[in-house]
């Protein structure tokens, strides 16, 4: 059996999840967090994230503060990507194009910097120690295609680099 990469990408709306998903030759899992039970949630998700690491390569998952918050409680590494400040009219604009409600668009619209500061920052714990968050930011006109190659490097080399550590602590 091949073994999975089991990399987690905490994806905003509108980057290119499903298209990525759509068009990739690595085993990827797109993960809609509101097909979850919310009186479980986050942690049904995250357990859920946690077990497809085993069968994916990829596993793409919400952006959402508590969904990040628990995946660090339960000690699971992530990269989020999300877009600039300043792309707020073209992924308006996209969400238009794939069909979202006017509702969901105008949501987006409403919280935008909120939303994208906090994708810049994790704040799952004393709000006064944020720490910056591993990720990237996507400028205009690039999507989750343009850095998975990135990710995948980094992540590969991520956890090469702790099976080294564990490998030298376990010598005399």
């Amino acid at each position: 059996m091949m073994k999975t990469l089991g990399i987690v990408v905490s994806g905003f709306p509108g980057i290119g999840k499903s298209h990525f998903t759509a068009n990739t030759k690595l085993k990827v899992s797109d993960s809609d967090s509101s097909q979850f039970d919310k009186s479980g949630f986050p942690r049904n998700y995250v357990d859920e994230i946690a077990r497809r690491r085993t069968e994916y390569d990829i596993v793409l998952v919400s952006s959402h503060e508590e969904v990040r918050a628990e995946l660090d409680r339960q000690k699971i590494p992530y990269q989020i990507v999300h877009p600039g400040h300043e792309c707020k009219e073209e992924y308006l604009q996209r969400y238009r194009d794939r069909g979202n409600s006017d509702l969901f668009v105008s949501l987006l619209d409403k919280h935008w910097d909120h939303w994208i500061d906090g994708c810049l920052y994790d704040g799952s714990g004393d709000v006064n120690e944020l720490r910056s968050v591993n990720g990237y930011r996507l400028g205009s006109g690039r999507y989750l295609a343009d850095v998975i190659p990135r990710i995948v490097e980094f992540e590969t080399q991520r956890v090469a680099s702790a099976a080294t550590t564990e490998h030298t602590k376990e010598k005399p």
